[in-house]
């Protein structure tokens, strides 16, 4: 739209640049024609002066008819540019009036055109401020609170994908530096190793050496995005925690061992 607004204004310039040239040409015209004018009117007095000559008996008539078809050739010479000039005139006086009704026509064009680019901004911008306050919305709602939308998962001693897990870890044992309290709740140490998974309420919490996961805020977000496959996603973070448990497991053996 800004492409065809632009192009519009430089067509309108260029008419009006045309104009402005005309105009000077009309002008150079008008100037020929007053001189036309003047120099005719000048052949006709001489011709008239003269033609009065003739009635003079004394005078040489054959000279005084040459001089005058002379003059009477050069009026119409002049004659014929005074009206070529003044056909010119009228043509270059119509090409004006074409001109300034299609400069008339753009004008009315642009101020359409330039409407319909203020809507669409208008609406454009409204669009960006409405993606912007549901972006905010939802930014909002994937923080993981104690909210009543929070969903909470919880994982039983019953669960059977935590079998090896329960085999694993369930007694305390201590070995080294390397201590054992329980499944839902507990602490394991190996050298510089810390891993903590803590069932609370409504949340699960992982941290491996101190650095967040990021299994709580990909929960939240697949259950506000599909309700329907809670269960899914829940057995999904179940899994990934047996695994992470494992591979601690793994390492306080090779400790103790």
């Amino acid at each position: 739209m800004a492409i065809k607004i632009k192009q519009a204004i430089e067509d309108k310039n260029k008419l009006e640049e045309r104009l402005v040239d005309i105009n000077k040409k009309i002008i150079k015209a008008n100037d020929r024609i007053e001189a036309l004018q003047s120099d005719i009117h000048n052949k006709e007095s001489k011709i008239a002066e003269l033609e009065q000559q003739l009635n003079d008996d004394c005078a040489n008539k054959e000279e005084l008819n040459k001089a005058i078809a002379s003059l009477k050739k050069e009026l119409n010479d002049t004659q014929d540019k005074l009206e070529n000039n003044q056909s010119l005139i009228s043509k270059r006086e119509e090409t004006i009036s074409r001109l300034n009704i299609k400069i008339t026509k753009m004008e009315t064009e642009y101020s359409q055109k330039q409407q319909e680019f203020g809507k669409k901004l208008e609406v454009l911008l409204e669009q960006i401020a409405s993606l912007a306050n549901e972006g905010k919305e939802e930014l909002s709602d994937s923080i993981v609170t104690t909210s009543s939308k929070t969903t909470t998962v919880t994982i039983s001693n019953t669960a059977d994908p935590l079998g090896d897990i329960k085999e694993q870890m369930a007694p305390a044992v201590t070995g080294g530096n390397a201590e054992n309290l329980g499944i839902n709740s507990g602490t394991i140490k190996a050298g510089d190793s810390n891993s903590q998974s803590m069932v609370m309420k409504n949340e699960i919490n992982i941290n491996v050496d101190g650095k967040a996961d990021t299994v709580v805020s990909t929960l939240r977000e697949s259950i506000s995005s599909m309700g329907s496959r809670i269960e899914g996603v829940a057995n999904g973070i179940v899994n990934e925690v047996k695994q992470r448990a494992q591979s601690v497991s793994m390492l306080v053996k090779s400790d103790i061992a």
